[in-house]
């Protein structure tokens, strides 16, 4: 294991607080291994499972159980314990119907750990609950990241596993580890055996896990999925707000309610003071994240981690990646250099120049700086235009409310259009009021210069946008206000729309604030301008 997932999963372990298991015999009294002569002499036997481990879709009567496979419960609820996580374990009688409160505790839990044969029922109620949990995560517009162990005694785990891939309508792409581990847009389906069987195959022997290791093992899946830079620093903010949700608590107690009523009543508008509360909450969140320094799971330390099992990758080990000419190449030396000062002042590219390296090669990987850790041009720009995306447009997730105003970018017949509204003038509107709205025309270009990266509405790729911030450039557009007292979009047909008498323009997008806010200062810099009749002569002096 390299260094880098050694800390991805120390993350990992300081984020996951809960898991479930389902297993009919969990509570059963764990009987003590066989001894060796005992071993040895079923040994001998007859297996009474089928050994065939061939890539074909077997039938529901394929999968032969074996008659017992009882869980370690203790010493899987206590290892999971020794790592801060608590386990819930559910142990169903037969015939007890148990889908929603499966659904409903899952939910809650980081990691699922399901046995295969419940009752003796061939994998139909497991089929079931994996189905079910993957379809509740999805309905929930963000699918959330979910790693499923399907914990069983069954020996034919490969067969077990194509089921699964069956029942869940999953192509060939979505099996890896020679199918014993299904993955997919966020969730890990993996097929582990209980510690019952000693002479495996050479194909699933490694598929064994003890109980006391088993959540070691899930740690370590859960890491395949949040395996990154980026996901460390989220995860590790994640973890703090977890972890110091009680301060926050105490910060924003019940001696605040007076305070807040009496704000709402003060209020010319009380309904907005509900979004005051928001704010203020989302300060301690800041202030969290602040105290527990998560920017430092992506620190140099890290990078240089990050880096080593790049160039160690023995696919395709990482070089320089297409930032330079194949004739030139950056050593390690300068690549940390690079990531230590920066390229971004002028006067830094004269310290970094070195075997044959000139200012202006440094000002093209500075222009393209992504390039330096990928070797595919594609992933690099790929890379650049989602990072562009996050900084500066703000995510909606659940939350179906879409107001023009100053920020929100729209889409109408191939053009971009970006909102210039002050805050103040886009709310509080009366009732069937007409009201103009200015918008700056925003260019689509498909190399930089560009501020903007957003998806397009029309297909969902990413595409870059430019503004030219002159005044001339502005047009008013009309709409008229309805009951929310603001120009809502409304949804038709999957789209977000905001509507006038004759034309409908597509939401897209919604700046940052921030952002937003830098729009409106370059307009406004460009609205003061004073023209000034002066000597030509003191002009170009």
């Amino acid at each position: 294991m390299s260094s880098f997932q050694c800390r991805i999963e120390h993350v990992v372990e300081d984020f996951l607080e809960t898991a479930l298991v389902v297993d009919d015999e969990a509570m059963r009294p764990h009987a003590p291994k066989a001894s060796n002569a005992r071993t040895a002499n079923s040994a001998k036997e007859k297996p009474r499972v089928r050994g065939d481990l061939s890539l074909k879709e077997p039938s529901e009567v394929d999968v032969e159980a074996i008659e017992d496979h009882p869980l370690d419960s203790k010493s899987l609820i206590d290892a999971f314990a020794d790592k801060g996580i608590i386990c819930s374990v559910i142990a169903p009688l037969a015939n007890e119907e148990i889908q929603m409160r499966v659904l409903k505790a899952a939910s809650r839990a980081d990691l699922l750990v399901l046995d295969w044969e419940l009752h003796r029922d061939g994998g139909k109620t497991a089929l079931a609950l994996i189905k079910g949990v993957l379809q509740q995560d999805a309905e929930a517009n963000r699918r959330r990241l979910r790693v499923i162990a399907v914990y069983t005694g069954q020996p034919d785990l490969l067969k077990v596993m194509l089921r699964i891939a069956k029942h869940l309508e999953l192509d060939g792409d979505t099996h890896n580890d020679g199918g014993l581990t299904l993955a997919k847009d966020g969730f890990r389906v993996v097929g582990l055996c209980k510690p019952l069987q000693e002479r495996l195959r050479p194909e699933i022997a490694p598929r064994r896990v003890e109980e006391t290791e088993l959540p070691k093992r899930l740690t370590t899946e859960f890491a395949k999925l949040t395996d990154g830079l980026v996901p460390a620093v989220a995860l590790a903010a994640l973890a703090a707000i977890r972890n110091d949700a009680h301060r926050i608590l105490q910060a924003l107690n019940q001696d605040l309610d007076i305070a807040y009523l009496g704000h709402r009543v003060a209020s010319p508008y009380p309904n907005e003071a509900e979004e005051h509360l928001v704010a203020i909450l989302a300060s301690e969140i800041a202030s969290i994240l602040g105290d527990n320094d998560v920017g430092a799971k992506a620190d140099l330390p890290a990078i240089n981690d990050w880096l080593a099992r790049a160039r160690a990758s023995k696919e395709d080990p990482l070089s320089c990646g297409s930032a330079l000419s194949a004739s030139q190449t950056l050593s390690n030396q300068q690549i940390e250099t690079m990531l230590t000062n920066g390229l971004g002042l002028d006067i830094r590219l004269s310290e970094q120049t070195a075997d044959k390296l000139s200012i202006s090669a440094l000002k093209k990987v500075r222009s393209q700086a992504a390039h330096l850790f990928t070797n595919t041009p594609a992933a690099a720009e790929s890379a650049a235009n989602l990072f562009g995306m996050r900084m500066a447009v703000r995510t909606v997730y659940t939350r179906p409310h879409r107001v023009l105003r100053l920020g929100t970018i729209v889409f109408r017949a191939d053009e971009f259009l970006l909102c210039v509204q002050p805050l103040c003038d886009s709310v509080r509107l009366d009732i069937s009021e007409v009201r103009g709205y200015p918008f700056l025309p925003l260019t689509v270009t498909g190399s930089a210069p560009y501020q903007f990266v957003v998806k397009h509405p029309e297909g969902g790729d990413l595409i870059r946008l430019d503004l030219d911030a002159k005044p001339l450039n502005l047009r008013m557009i009309d709409f008229t206000a309805a009951e929310g007292r603001c120009i809502e979009a409304k949804k038709r047909r999957g789209e977000w729309a905001f509507s006038t008498t004759k034309k409908r323009f597509l939401w897209v997008a919604d700046l940052k604030p921030e952002f937003a806010q830098s729009v409106a200062v370059e307009l406004g810099g460009q609205l003061a301008r004073v023209g000034l009749t002066e000597s030509e002569l003191t002009r170009l002096s």
